[in-house]
């Protein structure tokens, strides 16, 4: 292996013990490697690497409540992508863009961030990537009180969990039956 490779591998592993403390509840430590993990991408002036860092930093930003913060990292993530022409990373972020949105009550700029994500989910092929973020749309649509929107996103997405044979799908169930 090269030192850019192992280098650029170390920043790699940084971004995977961030979601490790993500998923544990521990957004500060998350936060903290995911910057170390974006300064490592920058020093290899690997793209790819610190639009992923970016994305990841503004989920956890979020999670602290940091949500301008977020907001700034999720779009330079999303520009980032674009100019590599990575179309799964623009639909992992244009989903984070919807939460971000979603979580400052602007349910209509939620439903435009997750229709983008859906439409490059579905230029790429990922199946599941669609399931959830129609999930997450239906969850916009609810919050804004079209009850008919919300429905149709979370049967889709319903429908594509069954179909992968994905335990979400009992989740989304849920939803319909509790609306």
């Amino acid at each position: 292996m090269h030192l850019y490779e192992e280098d650029a591998a170390a920043a790699d592993t940084q971004l995977n013990l961030a979601w490790l403390f993500a998923r544990l509840g521990d957004h500060t430590a998350a936060v903290e490697f995911a910057l170390s993990a974006l300064d490592r991408h920058r020093d290899l002036d690997n793209v790819a690497g610190q639009a992923r860092a970016l994305n990841n930093l503004s989920f956890y930003w979020a999670e602290l409540g940091d949500l301008d913060r977020a907001r700034a990292d999720c779009e330079s993530a999303i520009g980032l992508h674009q100019r590599i022409g990575d179309l799964h990373g623009q639909a992992h972020a244009w989903d984070t863009l919807g939460l971000l949105r979603q979580r400052r009550d602007d349910c209509s700029g939620a439903v435009d961030c997750y229709r983008s994500a859906i439409d490059l989910f579905r230029q790429v092929g990922d199946r599941y990537g669609q399931a959830v973020v129609l999930d997450h749309l239906g969850d916009a649509y609810g919050a804004g009180g079209d009850a008919t929107g919300a429905h149709a996103a979370w049967r889709q997405a319903r429908d594509i969990f069954t179909e992968l044979n994905h335990p979400q799908a009992r989740e989304v169930h849920g939803k319909l039956d509790d609306a």
